[in-house]
């Protein structure tokens, strides 16, 4: 199983500058937000990054 351990972020939608987000090993991760904040685009950004490792995988045979 793959951990995720950091998160850049560059030139998507509404992140106007670069952003990096470590994740702490065996603690929840919580993304608090204003409203148009960006918080559901760093979602998007995971699962875009989750497919897209996924789809490489069965691609090469792994899964």
């Amino acid at each position: 199983m793959a951990r995720l351990t950091r998160l850049r972020i560059e030139g998507y939608r509404s992140i106007g500058s670069p952003v990096e987000i470590q994740f702490p090993q065996n603690q929840p991760v919580v993304l608090v937000g204003e409203n148009n904040a960006g918080t559901s685009n760093i979602v998007k950004a995971l699962q875009f990054g989750a497919d897209l490792r996924s789809s490489l995988q069965r691609r090469a045979g792994l899964t």
